[in-house]
């Protein structure tokens, strides 16, 4: 266990690292800021919000919820927002929304909780007498290959009486065009659409780039494939796209949007800005909890990467034709997820207190998303690959020394993960492409494209790659 227990805190950055153990070690005053609330058990550099993929990546960079927005790891924003209204009154609860000259919209809620755990983060803000509750899940599921494949997260919300009289309520959420390219400039497409899961009915929001580039990035992020913000159709559920201005507005002053869809398409993120919304009357709320609300978050594409210059498919492609069908399958998913999702944090948190307390179990907590988030699966199910780009760093894919001290969270889950992110690298070698006596540091100078070093370049590191890889493989 020991082995697992250095390594498993080493997938969370070294600086990170450093900043939680100095303050496991010494501990503030209070148990965190004032307006941060109860921060259990630790206080993050940054929150996991929806971290699925390299490029389904997006944290909270600050102790609370309401008045930042959420940011990509690389750190360009990519916002989420979310206004109660309360009895008339509106309050922020999630992310900065602003009016034309940067003026607040809504005073921010009081945030009184917040808990990570390996799967979740879970938010409690109080506004108006209303607690509105907030669980951010991205799914681990590491011995479910069609689960795992998934790019989307989950977002549960609930509201309840916070001071035991009636209030009505309605939440609203929205996402802006930077959930669809990483260039504020690049024009964008967006239609509104009806998706059925079982019996259940979806409406979803589709944004794109106008002129994507397939397998290309800007900041770290990709200029081809689909941001997806959908939820359940439902009595209460009203939408609207449109400018950021316009649509937060109605749901500020009327506690309700028009579902009109902007037709002046395509336009650049950054003019006008258009966001896509979802407001949700709840009516009267008392005392009880309100059933959760479940939005569903993420982005998809098609290809994935390449590999030698070839195209490969997302390895959710197996398993659904298209991103309707996958999204379908996954919001009808949400109750068995999160069902998953309590189990494994419990199998995380129990080990890894035995292991080393419950200090290390918060480092634990923080780590097992961010080591998922930086892989993709991709291929068949009777050849999965999963590549891992290298994050904050030059972008590499598959970088063996990145992976190295990684691997033991995955080892850790299952092994046959580590099996499948070893795949490429071998697969490389033994096909001949790589000239040198040595292990090769990665399979690609910029994800997604792996094109190698054929002629045996690249940041050659002979000795510690070839010793990750003797490692990795014996494990």
């Amino acid at each position: 266990m020991t082995p697992i227990k250095l390594f498993f805190a080493a997938t969370v950055p070294a600086g990170a690292c450093l900043a939680l153990a100095a303050q496991a070690q010494t501990p503030p005053a209070a148990p965190a800021p004032p307006t941060g609330g109860q921060m259990i058990p630790l206080r993050p550099p940054a929150t996991p919000l929806i971290v699925r993929t390299p490029y389904v990546s997006t944290w909270q960079p600050t102790d609370t919820l309401a008045g930042t927005r959420p940011a990509f790891w690389a750190g360009p924003p990519k916002p989420i927002t979310g206004i109660a209204r309360v009895d008339g009154q509106s309050y922020a609860f999630l992310g900065n929304p602003q009016d034309a000259d940067g003026k607040p919209l809504a005073p921010p809620m009081t945030q009184t909780k917040l808990s990570v755990t390996p799967t979740q983060s879970l938010y409690e803000l109080q506004g108006g007498g209303v607690t509105v509750t907030l669980d951010f899940l991205s799914p681990v599921e590491p011995s479910d290959l069609q689960r795992l494949s998934v790019p989307f997260g989950y977002v549960f919300a609930t509201a309840r009486s916070a001071d035991g009289k009636m209030h009505t309520v309605s939440l609203y959420f929205d996402i802006t065009g930077q959930w669809a390219h990483g260039d504020d400039n690049a024009p964008i497409t967006w239609t509104r659409r009806s998706i059925l899961a079982g019996t259940q009915a979806l409406t979803a929001f589709a944004v794109t780039p106008a002129a994507p580039k397939v397998l290309g990035e800007t900041n770290d992020y990709p200029m081809w494939g689909t941001a997806v913000l959908a939820t359940a159709s439902q009595p209460g559920l009203t939408t609207q796209a449109g400018p950021d201005t316009v649509v937060r507005a109605a749901a500020i002053n009327n506690g309700a949007l028009d579902g009109s869809v902007d037709a002046d398409q395509p336009r650049a993120i950054n003019s006008r800005p258009p966001v896509f919304a979802f407001d949700f009357a709840l009516g009267q709320v008392g005392k009880t909890e309100t059933r959760p609300l479940v939005l569903a978050l993420g982005n998809v594409r098609d290809p994935a990467v390449s590999y030698q210059g070839r195209p490969i498919q997302p390895l959710w492609r197996s398993y659904w034709p298209d991103w309707p069908q996958m999204m379908a399958s996954f919001y009808a998913d949400a109750d068995t997820e999160r069902s998953h999702a309590d189990r494994m944090d419990k199998r995380v948190l129990s080990d890894a207190t035995r292991a080393g307390g419950a200090k290390y179990a918060a480092l634990c907590a923080l780590a097992l998303r961010q080591a998922f988030g930086a892989t993709e699966m991709v291929g068949t199910p009777d050849n999965p690959w999963m590549f891992m780009k290298e994050i904050s760093s030059d972008g590499n894919i598959s970088t063996v020394d990145v992976m190295y001290p990684s691997f033991p969270a995955f080892l850790y889950a299952d092994p046959r993960l580590v099996r499948m992110q070893l795949a490429p690298l071998f697969d490389y070698v033994e096909a001949g492409h790589w000239p040198q006596p040595f292990a090769p540091h990665d399979i690609g100078a910029s994800y997604p494209n792996a094109d190698g070093h054929n002629d045996g370049g690249g940041e050659n590191m002979p000795v510690e790659e070839s010793a990750n890889m003797l490692i990795m493989a014996a494990a």
